[in-house]
């Protein structure tokens, strides 16, 4: 995770500009490697860069530079959609059809490609401000809305799809969004705020309601990332430590009871994901001390852990690695709530690092 999370405020619109270039297969993978650990299926794939679920079957991953491209998990086989290495940071419809990118040759340039017919279309485009969350989690959960530029509010079609537009509140001006959580198609919190306090802004385009409300204060920290637990009523925060000293933290917190404290889930924790029903899985660091100003001291028994924490509190270690030797980031929850897709890189010290997607198969 990076320390400092980039963000994109987006304005302006040139309307949707349509072409057409058919996914094609890309060069084979090599075999996939298949491992048991713990009782449970691991699969890794030797591809890298930025990913997201697409579907129940497929990721969608961009980056890397291989463009856009679709590994189905099943077969292992790949999809070109599009081979501009400057498409980054995609986002899928529930059902897998439409693929949405960032075009990073193109300020603030969100497009879409259409699965099946490798049609691509730009949503908006030359927009001033730069939030990269937006462009990250544009679509609701439904599939039915999109979070866009407050100067967009007329919906349009996408691959025979209308889609809603959600404009950002104008009432943030030039604040810079750190990140998303989508309540629902037309409901949503935008964190922003770089100074303490931090706050949450509940936005509704179903209400044209907007409802500001202040984050409590962690000493040290600011908010980096949220994601929304709906069956819980819980939103999970990811603190970022201002100094090297400190360690990242993931707490809770009840937006509908603003003043109630917020509770603290763990410590060392560098990235997670959220169901509907409050089922978390993060990755969390052990046996790496911080304390001493731009020193790290590891110990050899120090791990990097892939942990599930059930809906009751509970906690499961899924995957432990060495430290020094392999690193796992970048959670993702499967549609279906079955597996957890996650980048896992092997660390070859002086000789650089390689990556791969590997996706962990989970029965509950």
């Amino acid at each position: 995770m990076r320390k400092g999370f980039v963000s994109f405020l987006l304005i302006g619109f040139l309307g949707l500009a349509p072409s057409v270039a058919f996914p094609q297969a890309a060069a084979d993978l090599k075999k996939p490697n298949i491992s048991n650990i713990n009782g449970r299926k691991v699969t890794r794939f030797n591809v890298s860069g930025e990913f997201v679920w697409c579907g129940a079957e497929n990721i969608a991953i961009s980056g890397g530079y291989g463009g856009v491209r679709l590994l189905n998990i099943d077969s292992g086989k790949i999809l070109q959609l599009a081979a501009e290495k400057s498409y980054r940071g995609v986002a899928c419809t529930p059902d897998g059809k439409q693929v949405f990118f960032l075009d990073n040759a193109s300020t603030g340039k969100l497009g879409v490609i259409d699965v099946v017919s490798g049609k691509q279309d730009t949503i908006y485009s030359k927009n001033i401000f730069s939030h990269l969350p937006i462009g990250e989690r544009p679509i609701s959960p439904s599939g039915t809305h999109l979070l866009v530029p407050s100067k967009l509010n007329v919906p349009v079609q996408v691959s025979g799809k209308k889609l809603e537009f959600v404009p950002v509140p104008r009432i943030l001006g030039d604040e810079e969004i750190d990140d998303v959580a989508w309540i629902g198609s037309q409901e949503l919190y935008l964190l922003f705020g770089r100074s303490n306090p931090q706050r949450l802004l509940a936005t509704s385009n179903q209400t044209k309601k907007n409802i500001e409300i202040k984050l409590p204060i962690v000493k040290g920290y600011q908010f980096r990332k949220i994601a929304w637990a709906d069956e819980k009523r819980q939103l999970y925060l990811l603190a970022w430590p201002e100094s090297e000293e400190s360690v990242p933290r993931l707490y809770i917190f009840y937006p509908d009871l603003p003043t109630k404290p917020i509770r603290l889930i763990a410590s060392n924790v560098v990235d997670f994901d959220l169901l509907p029903n409050g089922i978390a899985a993060y990755v969390q660091t052990e046996g790496v001390n911080f304390s001493i100003p731009d020193k790290a001291i590891i110990n050899k028994s120090a791990r990097r852990i892939l942990v599930y924490r059930g809906s009751d509190g509970k906690k499961e270690e899924l995957i432990s690695v060495p430290y020094l030797s392999e690193g796992i980031s970048h959670v993702h929850f499967s549609p279906l709530h079955n597996a957890i897709a996650f980048s896992w890189r092997d660390i070859n010290g002086g000789s650089g690092s390689t990556s791969s997607v590997a996706i962990l198969h989970i029965t509950r």
